[in-house]
């Protein structure tokens, strides 16, 4: 068996000449007219391939290019960015939880201890959050926040009440206290 080869586009082209390595050992129409003469079907031709469409890049959050700075230039100290203290059970939450409720927990966290408040301790102890924030700020699509809210509140990590007619402010439930 011979190695396989590329045929002239139209004949114009001496493949030979045009320093391509061109060997073949029936053409085509050799191929159907033994097979014809030897009573075999002839092979079916094979369709034209379909060109590739190229594929648009996906969209990317901010959350990428945190990322992204986060890998190339490494985290940002203690001293500099605001931190976040979190509790010991939330680890149980990310590794045995939906992406969606611990990404909402986490939110909650962020929103209400991680930021300094009129709480008795000097920490915001409720936040406004909406199911869309979470859609906008790149962390889920709007219906995986709205299960994620529903998850995270039913299993009693956090806590809602009505903030004017349509909205909700939300908290950790923290143990012993609510």
């Amino acid at each position: 068996m011979s190695e396989p080869s590329i045929p002239p586009s139209n004949g114009h082209i001496n493949p030979s000449r045009a320093g391509y390595a061109y060997q073949m050992e029936f053409s085509a129409h050799q191929v159907l007219r033994n097979a014809l003469q030897n009573g075999t079907s002839a092979p079916a031709p094979k369709p034209a391939a379909k060109p590739r469409r190229r594929r648009r890049e996906e969209r990317k959050s901010g959350l990428w290019l945190v990322l992204k700075a986060a890998q190339q230039h490494g985290i940002t100290h203690p001293t500099i960015g605001g931190f976040l203290q979190l509790p010991r059970e939330f680890d149980a939450i990310l590794a045995l939880e939906e992406k969606a409720v611990a990404q909402v927990v986490l939110e909650v966290l962020r929103q209400t201890i991680g930021r300094v408040g009129d709480g008795q301790d000097g920490r915001q102890e409720w936040a406004v959050i909406s199911c869309r924030y979470f859609a906008r700020a790149g962390l889920m699509s709007l219906s995986q926040a709205e299960i994620g809210l529903k998850q995270a509140l039913d299993k009693g990590y956090i806590v809602r009440r009505p903030f004017g007619e349509q909205r909700f402010e939300y908290a950790v439930r923290w143990r012993g206290t609510n």
